[in-house]
């Protein structure tokens, strides 16, 4: 009698000492069970941008044939009586990654954590014409990551 007892004693025992060190678990488990997301975004602004080639020869080429070719551009700019034709297309990279603690039953707040990074490339062609609607200068960049600015003369 006293083993059969002792046996069930030991049975006890051992869930007790299941159960004690698994509560904790299970209900840090419930209280510190969030959510975790990776997000990532990309978005494109403008027209494609391709290299200018062999048609587009400064001192001939006129701004009717650019635009015949191009289209139009994303941005136009006088410039002491000249013209600027901007092309420009922006790729837009961002990652973000957040996480969430619902402590809302237990603390009566929820928690959660984030943070981002995002990075931007330029694709820019941009032409410069005369008063008289001839080429002037052609200035192709790709993939920088600063939009185009006009140099500034000293």
């Amino acid at each position: 009698m006293e083993t059969r007892f002792n046996f069930f004693l030991k049975i006890w025992r051992a869930i007790f000492k299941v159960l004690v060190i698994s509560m904790p678990i299970l209900i840090a488990g419930r209280l510190l069970g969030g959510c975790v997301t990776y997000q990532v975004v990309r978005n494109l602004e403008g027209t494609d941008v391709v290299a200018p080639g062999d048609e587009f020869q400064v001192g001939t080429t006129t701004l009717e044939d650019t635009l015949a070719l191009l289209g139009a551009p994303t941005t136009v700019v006088e410039l002491e009586g000249q013209d600027l034709l901007l092309y420009q297309q922006i790729v837009m990279r961002q990652k973000r990654l957040s996480v969430g603690l619902p402590l809302l039953n237990a603390l009566g707040t929820n928690i959660s954590f984030s943070g981002s990074r995002g990075r931007a490339n330029y694709d820019t062609l941009a032409l410069f014409f005369t008063p008289d609607r001839i080429l002037r200068q052609v200035v192709f960049e790709k993939g920088t990551s600063q939009p185009y600015k006009k140099p500034t003369s000293k």
